[in-house]
Order: C-alpha cells, then structure tokens, then sequence
C-alpha cells in the first residue's frame, strides 16, 4: 500500500509537451525520485531509494481483450499510471507539486478512508487511459476530477496545439480549504499565441507562473535548451528533447528513468538513467 501510494507524497520530475515545425506532438519526461530514506556518501555517492527503485523500472503493453489499450514505463508491481501514452490518443504525465497542503489530504484519507477525500492520482490517471478515447475526453474528465492532494497533470495530444499542464492545489487557504481542484490550466495553444511563441510547455516541480526554489532551478537550464539550443522548433523530436532531459540539472543523481511518447506515432520509449560524477562534471543532488 505505501509502495503504491508513494507518488502522492513525493516525486521531483520534469515534463516537456513540444509541437514540431511538422505540427507533431511529442511528449518528454524525467522521473526523479528517491530523497527517502537517505544520501550514501560513503560507496559512491547516491540516493538509496532511486539505486533500489532503477532496476525495477519496466515498459508495460496493457491490452484488453488482446488489443493494446496503453502502454506505460512504471515500477514492477505499481498498479497506477504516472507514465503513459494512449496510441493515437492522448499521453501523460504526472509532476509533483508543492504546496502548504502537500500531504494534508492524503492524511485525512489515512484516517478517515470511507470519507470524499479525493481520487489518488496515478488510480485516476489509470482510470482516464481505461475509459478515454481522445485528448478532450481526458483532460475534461482530468480536469474536473479531485484529487487527494495537489500536483501537475501534464496532458499530451495528437493534433497542433493539444497539449496542457493541469496544476492541482487548494481552492483557498485554511485548514477546510478542499485540496485537489483544478487551480489553473496552461495549455500549449495559449502558449502558442503569445508575442514569443514558445511551441511547448514545460513543467518541472514549480507553478509556472512563480519562481522555482533557487537550489533546484531545472527550469531556467531546460528553457534555455529549448529555446535557443535545438534550432528551435525543428529539434523538437526524440533525440532532442532526449538530449535536454539527460543534461544536468535536469538530469541529477534523483533521475530513475526519461521517457519519450508521440501517441500519433504511437512511439513509446524509455531510457534507465545515470547521473555518474565526473573529473569535468559534478552531478547535482536534485
């Protein structure tokens, strides 16, 4: 049960939705997770929970009836869906999200279960790849949906502009506040219309709208990337977006897996990775 529901309490990743100079969708994350239980210096220099957790990542084809429903990169033995691409539908990603209400919700939960608390996120993420068929079908039911506690749902398409990073939180402050309701909507398409144009959206562990915490500013080194390092739109593909998630500070010692979809395609890959300490190079914490 913790095991499953450890996404809920924490997980510090980065999230990429790209339109193509093609109007093509592709769809880009880190997982970082591990800060639980502890740091070893002493053999090597890495978090213990993220060593433990690489070699149980695994690509899993959920099919129905024989036909493949979604296809999802998670740990051996986690029934939710956090990674995961819908061919020819819709993909997603899920993004932990900080706020004075993190872990408020799930408590009321583990006290009172038979109480309206919230759905558990990655259950409704499995749930929308089960009973969704398309892009609108899923953010509709992602977006009205609540959750346990906050977080970024970060929705992918097949057609221009389909993309969105769904921010959950509090409705209002105070210890009645609900948690879990859709705060804000960032879509691609807005993003798009703006003087600057960006053709993506990209989330790490931070509202879009504020600052990021100065000692874990992946943000500003991944907006740099995209914008000026992949030759604009045209490098918006998988080995670019590849590339940006495996240069540090995105990637980190934190950095289980990258994972790349493009449901149009229905191209679903996922990559182990390494942040190993260098001569030239010192891999940050997170």
């Amino acid at each position: 049960f913790v095991y499953n529901i450890f996404y809920t309490v924490f997980g510090a990743c980065t999230s990429i939705v790209a339109q193509n100079h093609d109007g093509q969708i592709w769809h880009a994350r880190n997982l970082d997770f591990g800060l639980w239980p502890a740091f070893n210096f002493s053999k090597g220099n890495f978090w213990e929970m993220t060593a433990i957790l690489r070699p149980m990542v695994v690509n899993v084809d959920v099919q129905r009836g024989g036909v493949t429903l979604y296809k999802q990169t998670t740990f051996a033995g986690f029934v939710g869906a956090h990674t995961a691409m819908k061919p020819k539908a819709f993909g997603l990603s899920i993004d932990t999200r900080f706020d004075d209400h993190l872990d408020s919700g799930l408590l009321r939960y583990l006290l009172s279960p038979e109480s309206d608390q919230g759905v558990e996120i990655t259950l409704l993420s499995r749930h929308a790849f089960e009973t969704a068929g398309s892009y609108a079908e899923a953010f509709a039911l992602l977006n009205t949906t609540r959750l346990l506690g906050p977080a970024y749902l970060i929705l992918s398409g097949v057609g221009a502009g389909e993309g969105a990073v769904i921010t959950k939180g509090a409705a209002r402050r105070g210890a009645l506040a609900p948690e879990g309701v859709t705060i804000d909507v960032w879509s691609l398409a807005a993003e798009q219309a703006k003087p600057r144009g960006d053709q993506f959206v990209l989330e790490t562990n931070y509202d879009h709208w504020g600052k990021v915490l100065p000692i874990d500013d992946r943000r500003t080194p991944a907006y740099d990337c995209m914008r000026t390092r992949l030759g604009g739109s045209s490098g918006y593909n998988a080995t670019g977006l590849y590339n940006v998630l495996s240069a540090t500070p995105n990637l980190n010692k934190l950095t289980v897996f990258t994972t790349l979809m493009h449901a149009e395609a229905g191209r679903f890959e996922a990559y182990r990775q390494f942040c190993e300490d260098s001569a030239t190079r010192r891999c940050p914490l997170f």
